[in-house]
C-alpha cells in the first residue's frame, strides 16, 4: 500500500526571501502555504483529510541542522508580523490541551535524516510563529482520525536571503527531506 502523504512548505516572510520549503514543495509536490496564522491552517484543514499523513515543513533561519519536532503548543507569541500583518499572542484553541505530540514517528524522521549524512536532531516545540501555529492546530483538528502528522524545521540555504548567510546547498535540503519522507 502506498502512503498519501501531503508535503507542505511556505513562502517568502520577513527577511526569508526565497523560502526553501517552497522550492521543496515544488521539487516534491504538494501545498505551498502562506506565512499567515489565519490562512495557513484554514488550507490544510480542506486538504490533509485525503491524506494518510502531513508533513510540514518549514525553515529555521538561524539552525544548522534538520529540527523534528516532537510538540505543537497551544500558544501564539509572535515576534514579527506575518504576511497579512498579523503578530497575535495568547491561546490558539481555547479548551485546547496546553500541548499535542507529533504522530509520526520522529526518531526514525531524525535518524532517516542523519543516514544521508545531514545533521538533524528531535525538538520540544516548533516555535512560537505559523509554524507552530500550523503544527497544532493540525494536530488538533486530526485528533481522532487516523491521519498522521508532524513537522521538519529545515536550515536556510543560501537562496534563502537576499545577502547569503550560509554557503548550504539546496541539494543537501532535497537528500534530507527525500530520507524524512521515506522514513514514513
Amino acid at each position: 500500500m502506498t502512503l498519501r502523504v501531503l508535503l507542505t512548505g511556505f513562502g517568502p516572510f520577513g527577511e526569508v526571501v526565497s523560502n526553501p520549503t517552497e522550492r521543496l514543495v515544488a521539487h516534491f509536490g504538494g501545498l505551498v502555504l502562506p506565512t499567515s496564522f489565519e490562512r495557513a491552517p484554514r488550507l490544510l484543514f480542506e486538504r490533509m483529510f485525503d491524506h494518510d499523513v502531513v508533513l510540514m515543513l518549514g525553515v529555521a533561519e538561524s539552525s544548522e541542522e534538520f529540527r523534528v519536532e516532537r510538540l505543537g503548543r497551544n500558544v501564539d507569541d509572535a515576534r514579527i508580523v506575518d504576511v497579512d500583518g498579523a503578530q497575535p499572542k495568547g491561546v490558539i484553541v481555547a479548551d485546547g490541551p496546553e500541548t499535542l505530540s507529533a504522530t509520526i514517528d520522529v526518531e526514525r524522521v531524525r535518524d532517516a535524516i542523519e543516514r544521508v549524512g545531514q545533521r538533524s536532531s528531535l525538538s520540544a516545540s516548533a516555535g512560537a510563529y505559523v509554524c507552530n501555529r500550523v503544527l497544532y492546530s493540525v494536530l488538533h483538528r486530526l485528533q481522532g482520525t487516523n491521519t498522521r502528522a508532524g513537522f521538519l524545521h529545515v536550515p536556510a540555504d543560501s537562496e534563502t536571503h537576499r545577502a547569503a548567510r550560509t554557503e548550504r546547498r539546496f541539494d543537501g535540503l532535497i537528500s534530507a527531506v527525500e530520507a524524512a519522507l521515506s522514513a514514513l
